[in-house]
């Protein structure tokens, strides 16, 4: 079933390990983003956007019937919690939390294992949404607060700190992460969002292919790139990119950056502005600011830190 729901192959995903994968309609638009594990030879274990659970069980469940596939479709998202310990020390935390070996052997990146942790069976995601050493701990709901607590007391020694939505959009920004339906709209394929390696043409079929067909990177007409700014002004979501005061694209992201220190963010912008460098101009309302893109992410562009 994921070979057709996606466009990633996903039948020679190893056990225990993960992938990341974008979903698709059948026109080739980016319906969401998220990651399968394969946690036993014929179950896996799905993410998708929080906001679009509901929408995308119905989506699934739908081709499901449509495919008529002998494939069962389960809905943990209210059974199941999770928190996302993230940071340098996130390791030092995870061994006072659980037996299991969590050493980067053990646990290597984008795999997934199950151990207990704080004495509740759960199921760790060694991903990175937030560009840092990181571990994603999903567990009955029912020990929520049992989990968090234990999560809390083992990093105290380590200044371990809780961190929200804002701070979260500032260190996937740093890694040129995208949020579906922010930095996406109705009309993003994989190709315009730097993410056609997800595309495996090869494939006999997948939802989007047919809507795929022909274009390719050097087709797009305009790119989602990351870019940073001079100056201390952030420009707003839906600030416009111009060229010779002509409207020519749009920022859907940007945050100030302490650690890569400017400011940064992600715009749609004529496809032959695509390389590193490229000066351009935002302009919103009677503001005005230089921008330059960047193609890799500001903050760990090799992904060291992720993969430690």
């Amino acid at each position: 079933m994921l070979e057709r729901l996606y466009p990633n192959r996903f039948a020679d995903l190893a056990l225990g390990r993960i992938r990341y994968g974008v979903m698709l309609n059948d026109e080739g638009v980016i319906l969401d983003d998220g990651t399968v594990a394969r946690i036993d030879e014929d179950e896996f274990f799905v993410t998708v956007t929080t906001g679009n659970t509901a929408a995308l069980e119905r989506w699934i469940t739908w081709w499901n019937a449509d495919w008529a596939l002998d494939v069962r479709v389960l809905n943990l998202t209210g059974a199941f919690g999770a928190v996302n310990l993230a940071g340098p020390a996130s390791r030092g935390v995870m061994r006072s939390l659980t037996d299991a070996d969590v050493s980067g052997e053990a646990v290597p990146y984008l795999s997934a294992t199950p151990m207990d942790v704080a004495g509740v069976p759960a199921l760790v995601l060694r991903i990175g949404f937030v560009g840092e050493l990181g571990y994603e701990i999903h567990f009955p709901s029912m020990y929520g607060e049992h989990v968090w607590d234990a999560v809390m007391a083992a990093g105290e020694r380590h200044g371990i700190r809780p961190f929200g939505l804002e701070a979260q959009r500032i260190l996937r920004l740093e890694k040129q992460h995208i949020l579906v339906g922010q930095d996406t709209d109705a009309e993003s394929d994989p190709f315009e969002v730097g993410l056609g390696w997800t595309v495996k043409a090869d494939k006999d079929d997948f939802l989007g292919k047919r809507g795929l067909e022909g274009p390719g990177a050097e087709a797009a007409g305009e790119r989602l790139v990351g870019f940073t700014c001079e100056g201390s002004w952030v420009p707003p979501e839906g600030s416009s990119v111009v060229h010779d005061g002509i409207w020519v694209g749009r920022v859907t992201s940007a945050r100030a950056s302490a650690a890569v220190g400017s400011i940064v963010g992600l715009a749609w912008v004529p496809s032959g502005w695509a390389n590193d460098g490229t000066p351009f101009e935002i302009q919103f309302g009677s503001h005005r600011s230089k921008a330059t893109v960047a193609m890799r992410p500001f903050y760990d562009p090799e992904g060291q830190r992720l993969r430690s």
